[in-house]
């Protein structure tokens, strides 16, 4: 029986997921390496957020804690392994994760020491279901420079039959000393196809050309499309595109609608996803064919507006223009500027 994800919030939870999509080298790797009996005991699982490193990782620990041995490293549902990890109740994995801290009263920014000792009182007991002890590390990014330090000695002289799967988010973020201990599994960006088959997995009330930007604008990461989708990204979308739709005159509007949207009070997210996908749209209106993947109602009005902005402008001028817009950004960020006015002045800059 196929495992199905248990969905929170569009969000598909690793320790739940019993599909996989995509990544078939990764998988390849890491069970021609159990079959050859001489298995790494560090995996550094690497790659852009929401592409599935996480799930993989739960993936390899639920099929060595199991007794299937399927070459794509599935675990039957009705296997009682599948739920025992599911309910983070596996005597032999350990997860480390950042989560909530008891002495703050606050969710955990980073991973700290104390965390980190865990691993060393559990690879002391032996294993008392399995021939394995596994430790579950999301993400190695996440640990601080003192529970970095505290787990070296243990990735130098490991316990026989441990085995470390370390996900990283930004592997240049991570103790050379530890990534030397580690076999590289690094996971590219989800092919488009594959990325809507997840995201349809997670959201299929959502189709057509709705989802498609999104899944483009994350750059293959339907993890990271999902989160957009999440935080109203469809929405504010079609109003960014909207408002360039009225050039070269602009629809005030429309513009206003949109920067009292950016500066929304008590909430950041808004004038983050306003500026990805102004970014996201100039940077397709500078190549030459807007791309395929958004869909044809979405890259036909893209074309529409790409041919406005180039009666009155090069496609230089537009580079110009996303410099000028990071420039702004710089000076809201730094500075504490007005995002309404920001995203008003931008337009007109646009405009003119």
């Amino acid at each position: 029986m196929k495992a199905k994800a248990k969905i929170e919030n569009n969000i598909l939870l690793p320790a739940e997921n019993g599909d996989f999509i995509g990544h078939k080298d990764a998988v390849k790797m890491l069970h021609d390496s159990y079959q050859s009996g001489m298995m790494h005991h560090a995996w550094l699982i690497s790659g852009q957020k929401g592409i599935g490193k996480a799930t993989l990782a739960y993936r390899f620990a639920r099929f060595l804690l199991s007794n299937e041995k399927n070459p794509d490293l599935s675990v039957s549902l009705n296997n009682p392994t599948f739920n025992r990890i599911r309910n983070n109740s596996h005597s032999d994995l350990l997860v480390l994760e950042t989560g909530f801290n008891i002495k703050t009263g606050k969710p955990a920014k980073e991973i700290l020491v104390d965390d980190a000792r865990k691993i060393g009182k559990f690879l002391r007991l032996t294993s008392s279901e399995t021939a394995y002890r596994i430790i579950i590390i999301d993400s190695i990014d996440e640990m601080n420079n003192n529970a970095a330090n505290s787990i070296l000695k243990l990735l130098e002289e490991p316990p026989k039959n441990a085995i470390f799967l370390l996900v990283s988010h930004c592997p240049g973020r991570i103790l050379p000393t530890i990534k030397s201990r580690c076999r590289q599994l690094k996971l590219r960006p989800l092919a488009f196809n594959e990325a809507m088959e997840v995201v349809n997995l997670v959201t299929p009330e959502v189709g057509g050309d709705e989802i498609l930007p999104l899944i483009e604008i994350a750059n293959g990461s339907p993890g990271a499309a999902l989160n957009i989708y999440n935080e109203g990204g469809l929405e504010l979308y079609e109003k960014v595109l909207g408002v360039f739709e009225t050039l070269p005159k602009l629809d005030n509007l429309k513009l206003y609608e949109l920067s009292d949207l950016a500066a929304k009070a008590g909430s950041n997210k808004n004038w983050e996803l306003i500026l990805l996908f102004i970014s996201h749209l100039l940077a397709e209106f500078v190549l030459l064919d807007i791309s395929q993947s958004g869909g044809q109602v979405i890259n036909s009005r893209k074309s529409s507006i790409k041919q406005k902005l180039l009666v009155e402008n090069t496609l230089q001028n537009i580079v110009q223009m996303q410099i000028g817009m990071e420039n702004l950004v710089a000076g809201v960020n730094g500075l504490h500027l007005d995002k309404k006015l920001a995203i008003i002045n931008l337009f007109r800059r646009f405009r003119n």
